[in-house]
């Protein structure tokens, strides 16, 4: 897409481990950012790879660049100018169609400069904060 780097945001990484760790400790994707546990690293956009562990990040990142296929994420790229869940042809959270866009439109968004990846202490699940 023509998309710059994102920067690496080392200083969070850190926290973005305990967030993946709580997240699949307790079974609940996104969980730790929801419920506002570890504040200093939440950023403003979270992805989150379950049971793909490490060695299988680049599977998971392949999926969720892939949602920009479905039907239910066709104008997705109109809005990676700025944050809008309500983008037509775009369905952020799967809500209307069923179809997740969410990753995708964190993955390629202009809005975002830096991401911090973490990776669970119990060994499957990998979080991916955006800032």
């Amino acid at each position: 897409m023509g998309l710059p780097p994102f920067a690496r945001w080392k200083e969070a990484e850190p926290c973005v481990d305990q967030q993946a760790t709580w997240d699949q400790e307790n079974n609940k994707a996104h969980g730790s950012w929801g419920m506002g546990l570890y504040p200093t690293c939440n950023g403003s956009g979270q992805n989150e790879c379950l049971g793909h562990g490490a060695e299988n990040v680049s599977g998971c990142l392949d999926g969720m660049w892939a949602e920009r296929d479905q039907n239910g994420c066709s104008g997705c790229d109109a809005c990676n100018e700025g944050y809008n869940p309500d983008c037509p042809n775009c369905d952020f959270y799967g809500q209307a169609t069923g179809d997740v866009c969410g990753h995708y439109v964190n993955m390629s968004a202009k809005y975002f400069s830096k991401v911090a990846c973490g990776f669970s202490a119990a060994g499957g699940w990998i979080a991916i904060n955006f800032q």
